[in-house]
């Protein structure tokens, strides 16, 4: 594929291609008044004369509110300061709109350290929950935003830590990632924003080395997640075949090495709704990470024949250790589960997973919606279909259906149309 290692492994960790990743807006920024300056050992913040704040006393915020600060950190090139206050809230202060900024962040965490990039506009910070986990976010000054992804997410809401250890340059981030609050008992990873890759390093090199020939790596399309339920992560590297089909690899680190294998394409041209690779325009990423049946799922998104709906398929891996699509069992018979999600101008398309029946485990719902009648009584009329996790497939579950509606109906105030 590549005409070196070193080659290989940067364009697989991302160096080379695309910018921007989807952020999480912050709230608006809130003036503070006055010239701001920071002191000369880089340890408080000047408002006028007076401190407005440090690491070491109480100082002046806005309104002239008593607030405590435990960090304040200026970005290399100065046009940013970062502080937090003892209540667990994260600003930003910038040099061109002289105002602060806070940033959206974990709720009820400690703020831990703050790291600002060597160059460029990332800000890492790592807060402790209230369960005493560890979690790491990234902050964008370029943009306001923060950039979270689906598998810190997914670590996040399984009470994994992710610790921030350094970064390793301008926009990659490393991280140990742990199964429990004992940093030592992780792994290393690599966070690039810029790219959108969350990847265990040390399977870095042996999924470059075992790239196919002519392959083109997705933007968004390398991490590492635990999918088989062993606590061991699994690297996924998404790419294009030298045909243009929209494939993936699938590492598996075992006790002699490693195992990767490949799965091309993931999806038919006929299940994407398109005629030929070369008029498939666009690649595949990571939407979420979910579980079905006890199991880590992966919700990928496709080139969509359909737009403005985005098109995403669910898949597992396979007992050959390659990543497949999951079967959906329709009246029609068995076939990958490839659902489309967006709004038109028509109407809407939705996929989700919900727990229906309350007994713990997430089913899969299909909904489908035209707006009927005529402005200001427009509604919305829905049509859903209900997957039951069954024996490694999704199964139609009609009984559920009804749920499905009134749960759609609840959060849309949309009419519900039976059938």
């Amino acid at each position: 594929m590549y005409r070196s290692s070193s080659a290989r492994i940067a364009l697989l960790i991302g160096i080379a291609m695309g910018v921007g990743c989807r952020e999480q807006e912050s709230p608006m920024p809130r003036a503070l008044g006055g010239e701001l300056r920071v002191s000369a050992d880089s340890t408080a913040i000047l408002l006028g004369p007076d401190v407005l704040f440090d690491g070491n006393r109480s100082g002046v915020g806005a309104g002239d509110t008593p607030v405590r600060f435990t960090h304040v950190a200026a970005s290399p090139d100065s046009s940013h300061i970062v502080y937090a206050t003892v209540a667990g809230r994260l600003g930003v202060w910038s040099r061109l709109s002289q105002s602060a900024t806070e940033i959206a962040t974990f709720e009820n965490g400690r703020l831990d350290s703050l790291a600002w990039a060597p160059a460029g506009p990332f800000l890492a910070y790592q807060m402790t929950d209230q369960d005493g986990h560890a979690r790491t976010g990234i902050y964008s000054a370029r943009s306001g935003r923060t950039a979270p992804h689906p598998v810190a997410g997914w670590l996040d809401r399984h009470g994994q830590s992710t610790v921030l250890r350094e970064w390793v340059d301008h926009q990659r981030l490393r991280l140990g990632v742990a199964p429990s609050r004992d940093p030592q008992d992780g792994l290393d990873y690599l966070w690039d924003p810029v790219n959108a890759m969350f990847a265990v390093e040390a399977h870095l090199e042996p999924l470059a080395e075992s790239s196919p020939p002519g392959a083109r790596l997705e933007r968004g399309g390398v991490f590492s997640v635990d999918l088989l339920g062993d606590a061991i992560p699994e690297s996924v590297a998404l790419y294009r075949s030298a045909e243009g089909a929209l494939s993936a690899l699938l590492l598996e680190q075992r006790v002699d090495g490693y195992r990767v294998r490949s799965t091309e394409p993931l999806l038919e041209l006929d299940v994407l709704g398109f005629d030929a690779w070369e008029n498939v325009s666009g690649g595949a990423g990571l939407r979420l990470v979910s579980e079905l049946g006890g199991r880590p799922v992966l919700l990928l998104t496709f080139p969509s024949s359909r737009p403005p709906l985005s098109a995403i398929g669910l898949f597992r891996v396979d007992a050959g250790g390659r990543l497949v699509a999951i079967d959906a069992v329709t009246s029609s018979g068995s076939q990958p589960a490839f659902f489309f999600d967006g709004q038109t101008a028509v109407g809407s398309a939705e996929m989700g997973l919900l727990d229906l029946d309350g007994d713990g485990d997430f089913e899969v719902v299909a909904a489908s919606g035209r707006l009927e009648g005529q402005a200001p009584e427009r509604r919305i009329a829905w049509r859903t279909s209900v997957f039951r996790w069954t024996n490694g497939q999704l199964m139609l579950a009609p009984d559920l259906e009804p749920a499905a509606l009134e749960r759609i109906e609840r959060l849309t105030g949309g009419s519900v149309e039976d059938g």
